[in-house]
């Protein structure tokens, strides 16, 4: 990412990364921000795609307030928030700009070894390599024009 905390942080390519026995794997270096540590880590996340979705601290703080406001009156939302965030994690760099996965997020995606790791603006998502290649080749949905045209590009 590379960026200062007041500019927005984007994602944006693919990545093919390795995981170590620890379940460690880089994150490339123009993704990262300055001060990987408790205040300033990534929030990990299973995604409904079968990937890991990475936000960033900024997306964090914003997520926070937004659930923070939400009342306990209404239970299927509670239950929806515990069963996505109970298998959430809070990811720092190390000095080798390297974040370790849990064991839970790795199972829930699927990956043993090597991994891809795709841009999508505003988050990062880390896939299995195999998962992502049949997810993106799905058939349907809105077109690349559609979505092109929605965003005015």
């Amino acid at each position: 990412m590379s960026t200062s905390r007041t500019a927005r942080p984007f994602f944006m390519g693919e990545y093919t990364r390795p995981m170590d026995d620890k379940r460690r794997l880089t994150v490339p270096s123009k993704w990262r921000f300055s001060g990987d540590d408790g205040e300033n880590a990534y929030l990990a996340l299973p995604n409904p795609n079968g990937s890991i979705t990475l936000y960033p601290p900024e997306m964090m703080e914003k997520l926070y307030e937004k659930v923070s406001q939400m009342g306990m009156a209404n239970q299927d939302r509670q239950r929806v928030l515990m069963n996505i965030f109970r298998k959430g994690e809070s990811l720092g760099c190390d000095k080798q700009g390297r974040i370790s996965l849990t064991e839970k997020l790795t199972a829930y995606a699927g990956i043993s070894k090597e991994t891809i790791l795709i841009g999508n603006l505003t988050t990062f998502q880390i896939w299995n390599p195999e998962k992502f290649e049949e997810w993106s080749n799905k058939e349907g949905g809105e077109s690349v024009e559609d979505v092109l045209n929605e965003l005015g590009i």
